[in-house]
């Protein structure tokens, strides 16, 4: 997947100690903002830090994936039939995160708790396709994809090939 593709390349740029914005505008890439990681959504013009994350999501970044895999993103995930955004995020708090929610399943009462156990085996597939996987083997190494700037001769006539009148 995609999003995995730029989580395992985010974590590359980490570990060399370079700084990371994201681009994109699949929710769960929110996931990866932290120390050094912002998330730039074009769509909305928004350059997301964790702050910006748990004001929009009420979860922190680390909570993104589970709290989406619970409500939904009409973009990529369906969530689990009778679990809101209040909800998931109360799970969150009161069990510390959804895996362990659904651990102790049994216990949760009310509205919730039916809707986790008649859709148990949802809520499982749906975590794991939230979580982006942030150890995927690079499809080429950091060290290649370094920005270059172009010769300005080629571009410009690129650009009037193209019919623009000027940059």
């Amino acid at each position: 997947r995609a999003a995995d593709v730029v989580a395992s390349y985010t974590r590359a740029a980490l570990e060399l100690g370079c700084d990371v914005i994201v681009v994109g505008s699949d929710k769960r890439l929110a996931q990866l903002v932290g120390d050094g990681v912002w998330w730039y959504d074009a769509f909305k013009d928004v350059r997301y830090t964790a702050e910006q994350i748990r004001k929009r999501f009420d979860v922190a970044p680390e909570h993104v994936a589970e709290w989406l895999a619970m409500v939904g993103d009409e973009d990529v995930l369906p969530g689990v039939k009778g679990v809101g955004k209040k909800s998931a995020t109360q799970l969150i708090e009161s069990h510390g995160s959804i895996r362990r929610a659904l651990e102790e399943v049994a216990s949760i009462e009310g509205r919730v708790g039916n809707a986790l156990r008649a859709s148990l085996d949802d809520a499982r597939r749906e975590l794991a396709r939230a979580e982006l996987d942030r150890a995927q083997p690079l499809p080429r190494p950091l060290s290649e994809l370094a920005y270059r700037a172009p010769e300005s001769g080629p571009l410009q006539a690129y650009y009037t090939e193209l019919g623009f009148l000027e940059l």
